[in-house]
C-alpha cells in the first residue's frame, strides 16, 4: 500500500524538498564514484607512461606502435584530470545542496550542526534533535550565545564563514553534569538563512561578517617565526643522498653502459635531489606575525590557519605537559575558544614589543 500524500502546503513543501534531497545524494554518490575513477584512471596512464618510456629501450615493440600508445596515455591524462577535478568540485556541491534540502525539510528554520543532528529554532529556545529520533533537547535563548567564526588557511580575507553555538554542557551531557563545566561549541554554515533566523528571534550574532565579494586585501607579514621538523629533515636527507647517489651512477652508465639508460638515471636522480630539497625546507612549523594578524603552518599535514586581531582576545605563553615531558606553548584565546601552537623562540618577546596590548601589558 502506497503513503498517502501529504495533505497540507508544508508537508508537500517538506515532502518535496526531501526527494530532492534524496536525488542530490545519489547525485553526490556517482559524482564521487566517478571522479575517483577518473583519478585512479589517470593514475594508471601516467604509470603506463612511464613503462612506454622503459620499453623505447628495452623492447623490441616498433616505434611507432610506441609513439602511438604514449601520445594516447598522455591524452588520457589530460582529459581524466581536469574531468575528476571538476567532477569531485561538483560533488562537494551536491552535498551541501542536498544537506540544504534536508534542513528545509524538517524546517526552514533548521541547520546541521554534525553528523545526523539539526539545530531548529523554536519559539523559547534551540531544540537540538535528530534526523532518526524522536528525542530533543531546548535550550533557551538566554544561555546560548552565537559566533560568526571564518576559517582561513592563508593570510587572506577569504576564508571558510560559519557560526559557532555555545551552549552549556549539562544539556549535552549524558551524565549528571558536575558543575564547572565549560561550554560546548556545537557549528552550524553560516548562511543568509540563518542570519534571517537570528533577526527573526532577535539574538546576537557575535563576531566579524564576510568582506563584499571582489574585495582583495594585501596582508603585511612583519616577522617570520621558524621551528625545524628534526625528523622530517632526516629523512629528507638521506632520500636526497639516495637520489643523488643514482644521478652520479647515471653518468658512467651512460658512458660504459647504454646512454638512454643512464640518461634516464640521471634525471630520476635529479628530480629526486630537487624534490627532497624542497622537503628539507618546507619541514618546518611556521609562525607569522602579521599586522592583520597570525599565521601557523604546520611542518606534517596540511594544518595551517590565519586568525585576525579583530577575533584574537589574548595571547599567553603557557606550557603543556605530554607524556612526562614539557612543551612551551602560545595559547591565543578567541571570543570562542583557545587555539594553542607550539611557542618558537623570541615570539613573545616581539609579540609584546609590538603587540602588547594582546598580551595584557
Amino acid at each position: 500500500m502506497q503513503n498517502p500524500l501529504p495533505e497540507t502546503a508544508p508537508e508537500q513543501a517538506a515532502c518535496l524538498l526531501k526527494n530532492r534531497a534524496r536525488a542530490l545524494s545519489r547525485g553526490q554518490r556517482w559524482t564521487a564514484a566517478f571522479a575517483f575513477g577518473l583519478a585512479i584512471c589517470a593514475v594508471g596512464l601516467l604509470i603506463g607512461v612511464v613503462v612506454i618510456l622503459f620499453l623505447f629501450e628495452f623492447s623490441s615493440i616498433s616505434d611507432g606502435v610506441l609513439v602511438g600508445l604514449l601520445i594516447g596515455f598522455l591524452a588520457g591524462i589530460v582529459v581524466c584530470s581536469p574531468l575528476a577535478f571538476a567532477l569531485s568540485r561538483l560533488s562537494v556541491s551536491l552535498g551541501k545542496r542536498c544537506d540544504d534540502a534536508e534542513e528545509r525539510s524538517d524546517s526552514p528554520e533548521s541547520f546541521f550542526v554534525g553528523e545526523g543532528t539539526l539545530a531548529t529554532f523554536g519559539e523559547d529556545g534551540l531544540v537540538l534533535h535528530s534526523l532518526s529520533s524522536t528525542t530533543s533537547v531546548t535550550v533557551p535563548y538566554g544561555e546560548v550565545r552565537f559566533f560568526s567564526v571564518c576559517t582561513r588557511r592563508a593570510p587572506a580575507e577569504k576564508g571558510t564563514w560559519s557560526v559557532a553555538i555555545e551552549i552549556p554542557a549539562r544539556y549535552l551531557s549524558k551524565t549528571s553534569p558536575k558543575g564547572g563545566e565549560p561550554p560546548v561549541l556545537i557549528q552550524a554554515d553560516l548562511k543568509p538563512r540563518l542570519l534571517e533566523a537570528l533577526s527573526r528571534h532577535g539574538l546576537e550574532l557575535i563576531g566579524d561578517r564576510p568582506a563584499p565579494k571582489g574585495k582583495n586585501v594585501h596582508f603585511t607579514p612583519l616577522k617570520k617565526f621558524a621551528l625545524p621538523n628534526a625528523r622530517k629533515r632526516k629523512i629528507a636527507l638521506i632520500i636526497l643522498g639516495m637520489g643523488a647517489a643514482v644521478a652520479v651512477a647515471g653518468v658512467p652508465a651512460a658512458i660504459f653502459w647504454n646512454l638512454s639508460a643512464g640518461a634516464i638515471f640521471l634525471l630520476l636522480g635529479l628530480f629526486v635531489v630537487v624534490r627532497q630539497t624542497v622537503a628539507y625546507m618546507r619541514a618546518r612549523a611556521l609562525f607569522v606575525v602579521y599586522k592583520e594578524g597570525v599565521y601557523w603552518r604546520e611542518s606534517e599535514g596540511p594544518d595551517r590557519m590565519f586568525l585576525k586581531w579583530e577575533e584574537i582576545e589574548r595571547i599567553s605563553a603557557e606550557e603543556l605537559e605530554r607524556e612526562g615531558v614539557r612543551y612551551p606553548v602560545l595559547t591565543v584565546g578567541c571570543l570562542y575558544g583557545d587555539y594553542r601552537f607550539p611557542r618558537p623562540k623570541g615570539a613573545m618577546e616581539y609579540l609584546a614589543e609590538v603587540f602588547p596590548e594582546k598580551l595584557g601589558l
